[in-house]
């Protein structure tokens, strides 16, 4: 046992999430301090000290000798940057990341603790009936409150826990019933969009050094893409324990990417692999009852006994008809409107003797029913598992087996529609039918109810690589309408599908590529039964012209045998028919066969045989329990060894026994083998009279009889249909107590009332007090839709119109008589009721007239948090905003001064707040006597530390700093306001100006901070020199971009951006360059100074010097535009809001806008149409607007779905005005009359300006300091450059170098 080594680190995080089933807290991996772990610092952004291992892990095939818990939910094998530059992104990330919940976690103020440890041994952990034990580990537990949220009581709690030896690792991710209570939190710069960012959960193995590019992306592997898969992380597990979840994560000599570990169904969520992952490897090695194992060289593989096929694991009889079920879910925009599929049912038959596919979808709601006709694809899938196999090929079950993933993404033409399917085999039920979960997303073109879709017969290719089948396609359809008549489209099909293969045996042939012919597709959608169908005759070939077999009645599927028998050709147009493997008959009749009643089951001792159609399934008997064969059963109480295990496939050198009755094998291999005992709670009886209990490992089901419906746990005998399940609101209504336990009835008891299909009405109304609200289909109540008795209802079913508030006096009409009151009917004295002013609002400050308390309240009479005082205390005064605990007093507060016995710690520094709760310019150590200056953080300015004794450097004051350069000597002074203030840790923020000043109209008082851009230029630290133009040589096309105090120029290669040939355009030593523009006509660079304050051009030759343009009556000026054709320039100034224009040398200036504008920032100008765009990201109501150039016909384009839409720029080929927002962080293109409207990239940083070049839009990103380019079609980054001198970028452009 000495040679396993084991890092500890414990982390335990505060969420909100929905009870379910899973591990208990209890069975977690003991931790704390009297454990011996380590407390990480609290903060929001905390590192823990490096911890040196062992000896050196293996994660991925790179070994790390030390590892750093940092706050925000993940472990890390190097030193974490700041924050800000990877708290709000997605995999993969820069620097190795092992990530059980991340996203931006705060345990400042005691709201949460984080611990850790380090161990070089294993020792017997406390599992208490935990059915799991690893070999080895490395373990974490985070214990912490909801980010940035401080009035947030949610609480998550989990734990990693890694193990490793001399050549592999394994992650263990444990989130216990309850563990997690909110399932992400709002980016750190979310600006106008209180969208929260779903946790990350996974691993990335960060960027891995290149000689040739520096560096290279490495792998990665997501186990969450939403919120509802972080749900799933306590609901499901990889293991077949709910909440617990173990990885395969490096090995020394080769590894791919991360490895699931599959013991009991797949893994919930489809992962996402940023590598082509071989997932070869399994911790489990289980086959079908109907497999043998076979030991290879390296390991074992499943095979399917002859009469089967499949992929070993799930073996189904030959030539026998397969059924398929499964749910539906996701959200699809018909047009622009979104229609939501809620699990609804999915179910296919294959008649696999002449592969026909038929798949229906029930219950989908009439829109996206004729919108989804054309996509064929989804019911493509069973075609390709199922198809008619002609020689030298094999359909896809025979490789897959019932466990794999399908990522689908089709392009609709010519709208560009783009719409995503996962499709996620979870096995065989009890019946042996698939088992297949379909989320669709994304957007269809819209078809107009009673449309016809026809598709033609087409052949598809699939390559075939290990572990992952893949095909490319275009296809045409035809919708016919009434008004139409006949219209042609066509989309685009790409699609994976990954499954886990057996790597050990060499000697199975895989192909390359194989073709499926798809004939005879029919595609329907039922209105009045609400049910698409998709209807598809499948043959799968090798990659050839048609050979004569095709004509062979087996091929051509003109063959007259039973749906349940095979169709055998024979010579020339011969054939026989043969009843499937479990079926009797001639071929062209066949009878299933009853194994049970024959005696030709295999199930084993103390089993009880239960006949399928063409096959049977073994159960145990009462107190007994599958062997991993799934045919032998044991006693639940195990009485020895390891003999049991000969009959499983697995290797084994030693058999070890740990507490509750777990047996555990070893050495640790990918071949490893666990066996535990099971609790067996059918002895408990927990299902209805007339249901079965079927037990499981770590669970069990509960089945109706034959004749009976229901889920289980209820069965009644219905003819028609099983009897529906309660929905939310009759379980609601149902469990509202209406009677007391003395039988009297309960008065004032609100009982929500739900509709004939079991759904909340729209209008709720309770019965006692009068009042009638709005609610959604969750029965939550919709803000501003609660009216009082007697007054009018808003009608719950025109949800666009204004809403009708309820003041606080028709509150306060309404609780007086309803006030509480005596046995003889007098008001009960003590009784609150609100306070109003004149106009009928609530008073900011209220106070209980019997008890003297008195709080703030805000618009809505909600009292604000920690603002209520006792009688004769100073009241709060309500109308400042509320004072939330800074930064410095956070820090204060939580300096420890005494030690757990009550006696003051010696030399502990405790920092000096101001009467604001901001850090006192200056700090001084009360034990050593040393005093330094320090910034708004806190943190320390370098070179103001003064020993005791000595006079303090006056903090108020510039710092200067003596730099040598070129052997002179410089002074450098920093002391300047951040252009963005706030009043403490609130959201009450505005922007200023070099002085300090506050810039009109940037106050916000919400989570988005104004976007304010520095009006002082950064230090200059070397000798000015003459700005003057540097072009680049023979670069033909180039990107121009704008840095602080320069030009640059960036030549494209095609459209990669050359960094090899990038320089500085021009320096301009003192300015702040925001817009910049360029004129092809003249080969002049014109650009906006923020410092300065003036527009500027210079000539793109060598030595050019810069003229400056306009200086004069020019306060922020930051977007510009240049119009070639009519020789005409355009601006806007973010501080007075306007809009103008002058001709290119300055001269006829005038103002075209000056209205209705708040923040304008970009502005562009299409020459050849003679339109102006610009942006506006009024903070209330941002908006993209456009105009003719002289003013005229100001309009709209976009103002819904907008944040701070910082870059514009227009894409020729489609003629579309495109965005990068900064807010919702996406890139978005529309056609100038507000149609086509379509999101080209979904996760963007913090763009700041963009240009459209060859299919490829390059941004400037704010958060990466570069450029970022990105490709339409494939919605893709396909590159970035980042300056060696890191600071915003601000505007681009492209030259055409003459």
């Amino acid at each position: 046992m000495e040679r396993w080594a084991m890092l500890a680190a414990c982390v335990l995080l505060c969420c909100s999430c929905t009870m379910v089933t899973a591990i208990q807290r209890a069975d977690m991996f003991p931790y704390g301090t009297l454990n011996g772990d380590s407390v990480l610092r609290e903060g929001d952004d905390e590192t823990s000290k490096v911890l040196s291992l062992p000896r050196p892990l293996y994660f991925f095939n790179s070994p790390f000798s030390q590892l750093y818990v940092a706050t925000n939910g993940i472990i890390s094998a190097q030193d974490l940057p700041m924050e800000k530059q990877y708290v709000d992104d997605g995999f993969p990330t820069d620097f190795p990341v092992v990530a059980p919940f991340l996203a931006d976690i705060d345990t400042s103020g005691g709201r949460g603790q984080i611990y850790y440890r380090c161990l070089s041994f294993i020792p017997l952990f406390h599992v208490s009936s935990f059915p799991f034990l690893p070999h080895s580990f490395i373990h974490l537990l985070v214990r912490c409150f909801k980010g940035r949220d401080t009035s947030s009581s949610r609480v998550n709690t989990f734990q990693a826990v890694i193990g490793y030896d001399e050549t592999d690792s394994y992650v263990l991710f444990l989130y216990p019933e309850g563990g997690l209570n909110f399932f992400g939190t709002l980016p750190k710069e979310s600006y106008n969009v209180e969208i929260e960012l779903p946790a990350r959960v996974g691993f990335s193995r960060g960027e891995i050094p290149n000689i040739l590019t520096s560096r290279n992306e490495g792998p990665y592997y997501s186990v969450t893409s939403n919120e509802q898969s972080v749900k799933n992380l306590y609901q499901f597990g990889n293991s077949g324990i709910p909440g617990l979840w173990l990885f395969h994560t490096g090995n020394r000599y080769s590894f791919d990417n991360i490895v699931p570990a599959s013991i009991k169904g797949p893994v919930s969520t489809p992962p996402t692999v940023g590598y082509d992952s071989h997932m070869v490897i399994l911790f489990l090695q289980q086959c079908s009852q109907n497999a043998f194992c076979t030991d290879y060289a390296t390991g074992f593989c499943c095979h399917c006994q002859p009469g089967f096929y499949g992929n070993g694991r799930q073996c189904l009889p030959d030539g026998a008809p397969q059924r398929v079920s499964g749910k539906v879910s996701g959200t699809v925009y018909v047009g622009s409107t979104p229609v939501s599929l809620n699990n609804i049912d999915l179910h296919a038959y294959i008649v696999v003797g002449d592969g026909r596919a038929y798949t229906a979808i029930s219950e989908v709601p009439e829109p996206v029913g004729w919108a989804l006709m054309p996509v064929a694809p989804i019911g493509e899938l069973f075609g390709w598992l199922f198809a008619l196999e002609l020689q030298n090929s094999q359909a896809g079950f025979k490789l897959t087996g019932a466990e794999f993933s399908r990522h689908a993404e089709v392009v609709f033409y010519p709208g560009n529609q783009r719409l995503s399917i996962i499709q996620t085999a979870r096995g065989l039920d009890d019946h042996n039918h698939l088992t297949v979960g379909t989320v669709i997303s994304g957007s269809v073109p819209f078809l107009p109810p009673g449309a016809e879709v026809t598709m033609e017969p087409f052949k598809e290719t699939y390559q075939y690589y290990p572990s992952v089948a893949t095909s490319t396609s275009i296809r045409e359809y035809s919708v016919v309408t009434a008004d139409r008549g006949s219209e042609s489209f066509s989309f685009q099909l790409k699609q994976n599908i990954t499954y886990r293969d057996c790597p050990h045996n060499n000697q199975a042939a895989t192909p390359e590529t194989l073709q499926i012919l798809m004939e005879r597709v029919f595609v329907m959608f039922v209105k009045e039964e609400r049910i698409l169908r998709y209807a598809i005759t499948n043959k799968i070939s090798p990659v050839r012209a048609p050979g004569p077999e095709l004509h062979n009645p087996c091929y051509a599927g003109t063959h007259d045998c039973d749906t349940t028998a095979q169709c055998i050709p024979l010579e020339d147009l011969a054939f026989q028919c043969q009843c499937a493997t479990g079926y009797t008959g001639d071929g062209h009749n066949c009878y299933d066969i009853d194994e049970c009643a024959e005696g030709l089951g295999t199930c084993g001792d103390n089993s009880e045989c239960v006949n399928l159609p063409g096959s049977h399934r073994c159960h145990c008997q009462r107190g007994y329990e599958f062997g991993y064969d799934g045919r032998t059963c044991f006693n639940h109480i195990i009485s020895n060894k390891c003999e049991h295990f000969q009959l499983f496939c697995i290797r084994t050198d030693m058999c070890l026994q740990f507490p509750v009755q777990l047996w555990f094998l070893t050495p640790f291999s990918p071949s490893v083998f666990f066996f535990f005992s099971d609790i067996d709670e059918c002895s408990s009886s927990p299902c209805h009279i007339n249901a079965r209990c079927i037990n499981g490992l770590g669970s069990f089901q509960c089945q109706c009889q034959l004749g009976f419906f229901g889920n289980g746990f209820y069965c009644s005998q219905q003819e028609d249909r099983p009897e529906r399940l309660k929905t939310r609101c009759e379980h609601h209504r149902d469990s509202v107590k209406t009677t007391s336990a003395d039988g009297y009835p309960i008065t004032g008891v609100y009982k929500p009332q739900c509709d004939a299909e079991g759904q909340y009405l729209p209008q709720q109304c309770h019965g006692s007090t009068g009042y009638c609200w709005c609610v959604d289909s969750r029965g939550e109540e919709r803000a501003g839709t609660r009216t009082p008795p007697g007054a009018a209802p808003v009608d719950c079913d025109r949800p666009g119109e204004t809403l009708i508030l309820v003041s606080c006096t028709s509150f306060r009409l309404v609780l007086l008589p309803l006030s509480p009151k005596n046995a003889d009917g007098y008001p009960i004295v003590g009784a609150y009721v609100p306070q109003c002013d004149a106009e009928g609002q609530y008073l900011s400050q209220q106070c209980h007239g019997s008890t003297g308390y008195c709080w703030c309240v805000d618009s809505r009479g909600e009292e604000r948090a920690g603002t209520r005082t006792p009688p004769g205390a100073a009241p709060v005064d309500c109308d400042r905003p509320e004072h939330l605990k800074t930064h410095c007093e956070h820090h204060r507060d939580s300096v420890k001064t005494t030690s757990a016995d009550g006696y003051p710690i010696t030399g502990v520094y405790k920092p000096q707040c101001d009467a604001e709760g901001q850090y006192l310019p200056q700090q001084c150590h009360g034990s050593t006597g040393y005093c330094w200056c320090v910034d708004s953080r806190g943190e320390e300015r370098a070179g103001t530390r003064t020993p005791p004794g000595a006079a303090p450097v006056d903090c108020d004051r510039p710092v200067c700093t003596s730099v040598r350069y070129a052997s002179s000597d410089f002074s450098v002074c920093l002391h300047h306001p951040s252009p963005v203030q706030c009043y403490g840790e609130t959201n009450y923020c505005w922007c200023v100006d070099q002085n300090g000043r506050m810039v009109p109209g940037t106050k916000s008082d919400d989570a988005v901070k104004p976007a304010c851009i520095s009006s002082v230029p950064p230090p200059t630290v070397r000798p000015t020199s003459r700005p003057d133009v540097t072009p680049p040589i023979n670069t033909g096309i180039t990107l121009l971009y704008a840095q602080g105090q320069k030009i640059g120029a960036l030549p494209l290669n095609g459209t990669r951006l050359d960094e090899s040939r990038s320089k500085t355009l021009l320096a301009l030593h003192g300015s702040i360059v925001v817009g910049i523009a360029y004129d092809c006509k003249e080969n002049q660079v014109y650009w906006t100074d923020l410092s300065a304050r003036s527009i500027n051009r210079a000539s793109m030759v060598s030595g050019a010097e810069p003229e400056v343009l306009i200086n004069t009556n020019l306060v922020s000026p930051e977007g510009l535009a240049v119009d070639v054709k009519r020789r005409l320039m355009f601006w806007v100034d973010s501080t007075p809001d306007v809009i103008e224009r002058a001709n290119l040398d300055g001269s006829g200036r005038r103002t075209l806008f000056d209205t209705d504008l708040v923040n304008p920032r970009a502005i562009i100008v299409v020459s050849s149409t003679g339109t102006l765009y610009w942006t506006d990201w009024n903070r209330e109501a941002p908006k993209i607007e456009s105009s003719s150039v002289d003013g005229q016909n100001r309009q709209v384009i976009v103002s819904d779905g907008i944040g701070l839409p910082n870059a514009l720029t227009y894409d020729s080929a489609t003629e579309q005005i495109c965005w990068a927002d900064a807010g919702t962080k996406r890139l978005e293109c529309i056609s100038s009359d507000g149609s086509g409207r379509r999101v080209i990239h979904a996760n963007l940083n913090y763009p700041f300006s963009m240009v459209y070049y060859r299919n490829h839009f390059y941004y400037t990103d704010w958060r990466r300091d570069g450029v970022i380019a990105v490709n339409k079609h494939r919605s893709l980054f396909t590159d970035e450059y980042l300056p060696e001198q890191r600071s915003h970028l601000k505007t681009n452009c492209i030259m055409h170098t003459l």
